[in-house]
């Protein structure tokens, strides 16, 4: 799997699109909102609903960093 940070826009989107594409697992990150929610079905679009995870996060901060990686290692190991 794939965590990709700043991934509701831009180059991280673009991204998470093309692993999506490749086939892998992919972990959308960003601070939240619609953009996040727009992403993540985005992505799902390309890869399915069982391959992608949106997490609000601002990775600034350690405790949601460790949040972050929590949930991706939950949902693909």
């Amino acid at each position: 799997a794939a965590v990709i940070t700043g991934a509701a826009s831009g180059i991280g989107l673009a991204a998470a699109k093309r692993l999506a594409l490749m086939g892998m697992k992919i972990v959308l990150a960003d601070i939240g909102g619609a953009r996040l929610d727009d992403a993540s079905r985005a992505v799902s679009a390309i890869a399915g609903d069982d391959a992608v995870l949106a997490v609000a996060a601002d990775v600034s901060k350690a405790d949601e960093v460790h949040r972050l990686a929590e949930r991706a290692f939950g949902a693909f190991g």
